[in-house]
């Protein structure tokens, strides 16, 4: 009988550019494991070798492409989305997650400007669902009951709990991040700063572990043995801490077991049909949030379900409410930090006239207002009478994307129908002032 040579264990890690600028990719071979360093996961589950491990920096993913965080730009949410898709299927799989936190991020390129990670906490004002968007491993951390917590000051210096990692913690690690956990007892804790507080822990979750652990310190010079360190520290401790059930062992299920077993798939796809229920509507709030060219193609996706059509000019920002092939509305759509002015009702009347098109032509600016406030009550203020008044005059009719939101609540409860809406839109002047009891235009 022959006998399948196993498969060696690798630790695959991610966006080693972002890690070590003068990382290259491919494969380093240390005899009982390897370090694969790649661009991004694989996708497909035969490119995931048996016992492989994903090792990816905290704050990766503001742009895969660039640096590891860019404060200035838009992070490519999709690609964030897939990427914690991604994290989970490995997780599920059984598989182990090992975050770096990173001290010092590469904040812009080509220039060698950085950021603590402090600094990318302050830069979202420590607003938890803004990192959750933004920062891979935010989301992961609050989802196992931590919470990042930072010193100010650097440190080498660790109490190392479990000895498989005192290698890669004595000679390579280093950083300022601590962590206060919800339930310390769920947490086997790796490592302890000079503080007494968690600096490094794993825990189990979704089916595989979570590792938390300091990234290597700024001195260090010889970046494939650090990470040969922590891949060898990684393996050595999964192996001498293996609760998971094996593969091979599932496949014997009990008598009793497999009716069970029948009656949580059931369970699971109606909650998979839930979840993709909700991410319809969470696709709807993107106008509450959104900026520039998203916010663009997100207004007009959300006129879209309300249940009337749209064209978008490929060449110009404006896009248009039709109705029977006819463009019956010119939209404008704006993200602002203020409230609405008269100068944005000017503007929208001169990209009006630039078009050859009437004075009287209806036309309908959309705007984020406040775009930076981080709340709907604070957000939801009144656009001012002289405002109102201005919009009225130059028969422009303006809304908020929150007067957008609450749009779709009125037309799905049937207290107003689409073509009456239509005709809103393409009669009406002022301000479409929507609440959950009702709207009403107001034009001073």
């Amino acid at each position: 009988m022959t006998r399948t040579a196993q498969k060696k264990p690798q630790l695959l890690l991610l966006g080693a550019e972002n890690l070590h600028r003068k990382a290259t990719y491919g494969s380093d071979d240390y005899g009982d494991f390897a370090v694969r360093k790649v661009q991004r996961i694989p996708h497909r589950d035969d490119e995931l070798l048996e016992g492989e491990v994903i090792a990816l920096p905290y704050t990766f993913c503001l742009d895969m492409r660039g640096p590891a965080i860019n404060l200035t730009c838009s992070a490519p949410l999709t690609l964030m989305a897939a990427l914690e898709r991604q994290i989970l299927h490995t997780l599920q799989s059984g598989r182990t997650v090992c975050f770096l936190v990173e001290s010092l991020v590469s904040c812009t390129e080509p220039r060698d400007e950085y950021a603590e990670l402090e600094q990318v906490y302050n830069g979202f004002g420590f607003d938890d669902e803004l990192l959750k968007r933004h920062v891979i491993g935010h989301r992961m951390l609050r989802n196992l009951g931590a919470t990042p917590h930072f010193s100010g000051e650097m440190t080498s210096s660790y109490q190392v709990k479990r000895s498989e990692f005192q290698s890669y913690l004595r000679r390579y690690a280093g950083g300022n991040t601590s962590f206060i956990v919800e339930n310390p007892e769920e947490f086997d804790v790796i490592c302890l700063d000079g503080r007494n507080t968690i600096a490094g822990f794993c825990k189990a979750h979704d089916g595989g572990y979570v590792i938390f652990l300091p990234y290597f310190r700024e001195e260090t010079r010889d970046f494939d043995q650090a990470m040969a360190s922590l891949a060898r520290g990684v393996f050595t401790y999964l192996s001498a801490n293996a609760e998971q059930e094996p593969q091979w062992a599932k496949s014997y299920v009990f008598a009793r077991e497999a009716p069970i077993q029948d009656k949580l798939r059931r369970a699971e796809e109606r909650v998979r049909k839930l979840r993709s229920e909700l991410a319809s509507f969470e696709a709807l709030r993107t106008v509450l949030w959104q900026r520039e060219y998203r916010l663009r193609q997100s207004v007009s996706s959300f006129v879209n379900k309300l249940g009337m059509e749209t064209r978008q000019e490929v060449s110009e920002e404006d896009s248009w409410i039709t109705r029977d092939g006819k463009d019956i509305v010119m939209v404008e759509v704006k993200d602002m930090n203020g409230n609405v002015t008269r100068q944005d009702i000017g503007k929208v009347g001169e990209h009006r006239k630039a078009r050859g098109l009437p004075d009287d032509f209806p036309a309908l600016l959309v705007a984020n207002t406040f775009a930076t406030l981080q709340s709907i009550t604070a957000k939801d203020k009144r656009i001012e009478p002289t405002v109102c008044r201005a919009a009225a005059d130059d028969h422009i009719l303006v809304m908020r994307t929150l007067d957008l939101a609450r749009l779709y609540d009125l037309i799905s409860s049937g207290q107003l129908q689409v073509n009456m809406l239509q005709d809103i839109l393409s009669q009406e002047a002022g301000w479409l002032m929507v609440e959950s009891t009702g709207h009403q235009v107001v034009t001073g």
